[in-house]
């Protein structure tokens, strides 16, 4: 509740698709601004903020240093959420950043991890929180 403009911009899409009935799973594919909702909770308030280990399986170069192949990198996804590169004003809560692919690129789904191995249960973490955010954002 650090940020509750987003709360106006979220009932009035809740109104214009479900007034009168409470929001069920066929009405989040109508209401992008929830989903958004959750992909910036996920994104400023990272819930791990390492992921996995992964190791390279090639030689590669970052950064001017050489990484050789079997080397443990872990990903550091709240430094991906919170990088003013990728994120303009990162500290700030504004769900418009995840409509459309004006901000993040990998940064939206940092939070599920990355590449291979990345969460196989995001889908449904983000269906369940989207209903929940809908449904409690509408009884309000």
């Amino acid at each position: 509740m650090l940020f509750p403009a987003f709360i106006t911009t979220a009932k009035s899409a809740l109104d214009s698709q479900c007034r009168d009935d409470i929001p069920t799973f066929t009405d989040l594919q109508n209401l992008p601004y929830i989903t958004a909702i959750v992909q910036e909770v996920l994104r400023w308030c990272t819930v791990v903020t390492a992921g996995f280990t992964h190791a390279t399986t090639t030689p590669d170069e970052y950064a001017g240093h050489h990484i050789p192949t079997g080397t443990i990198v872990i990903p550091n996804h709240w430094w991906v959420h919170c990088d003013p590169a990728i994120y303009r004003d990162p500290a700030e809560f504004r769900p418009e950043r995840c409509l459309g692919e004006a901000e993040g690129g990998i940064g939206k789904n940092a939070a599920f991890g990355l590449g291979k191995r990345v969460c196989l249960g995001q889908y449904l973490a983000v269906q369940s929180r989207s209903i929940v955010i809908a449904r409690v954002l509408w009884g309000v």
